[in-house]
């Protein structure tokens, strides 16, 4: 058998456990850590990290109890095998320390794109804005220029490039809403570490977007009927 443990697991310790010592519980810890670090390996999520490392402190303090309970003429080698648990826990806390620090980045990543979604779109507000005043200044333009035979070839111009103009603006919109909507798998992350506030951010920018489009859907339609009936 291992001089020490390297496997942490309840597997391991059965091959070093003398037949004559009784185990007040540490298999059981064991098997609790194999068991919620395979539910964290699978599916990671933050709660599970501090579930993993509070199974690991308790694998250490029974097997203190356990090493406490043994002979030491009959168990000199399970003595010195639970005297290797510290070592071993601690190997095995880095390597999920490691996972729950790549993991908390994905976290930290997820929140940031929903914060920058909003911000990107509280911009498109105010350009918004100034693309209403835009259109009313040549919706005016394209009623004064209808049926005159100098000016209607210029309205039709001017026109259409209000829709391009419009047509950019929804299309910068949409990006901005992609940096959230789009999968990634550098921010997929369990839904119990969602926070609420990030969440509600996003809704924030459905809504603004939503008047948005519903602004320039109503521009577009003026546009297109007045090139239609005006294009000769």
């Amino acid at each position: 058998m291992a001089k020490t443990p390297e496997l942490v697991t309840v597997a391991e310790w059965k091959k070093a456990k003398p037949l004559t010592l009784k185990d007040p519980g540490l298999d059981k810890k064991l098997a609790e850590w194999e068991k919620v670090k395979k539910e964290v390996t699978a599916t990671p999520r933050i709660a599970g990290f501090a579930s993993c490392a509070a199974a690991l402190k308790e694998v250490v303090t029974m097997s203190k109890t356990v090493q406490a309970a043994c002979n030491k003429v009959l168990h000199k080698d399970a003595i010195v095998f639970l005297g290797g648990y510290t070592a071993a826990v601690a190997k095995a806390a880095q390597g999920l320390q490691k996972l729950g620090e790549d993991y908390s980045k994905k976290v930290a990543a997820w929140s940031k794109k929903r914060v920058d979604c909003l911000a990107g779109m509280k911009k498109h507000e105010t350009d918004g804005k100034e693309l209403t005043v835009k259109f009313e200044s040549t919706k005016k333009t394209c009623e004064k220029s209808k049926g005159h035979p100098k000016f209607g070839p210029a309205g039709i111009a001017l026109a259409q490039g209000m829709i391009k103009d419009i047509n950019k603006f929804k299309e910068k919109a949409k990006d901005t809403m992609d940096i959230v909507r789009i999968d990634d798998p550098a921010t997929r992350i369990h839904v119990d570490d969602r926070d609420q506030k990030y969440i509600d951010m996003f809704t924030q920018s459905i809504q603004i977007q939503s008047i948005l489009e519903g602004n320039t859907i109503s521009y577009l339609g003026y546009l297109d009927t007045y090139i239609k009936e005006n294009k000769k």
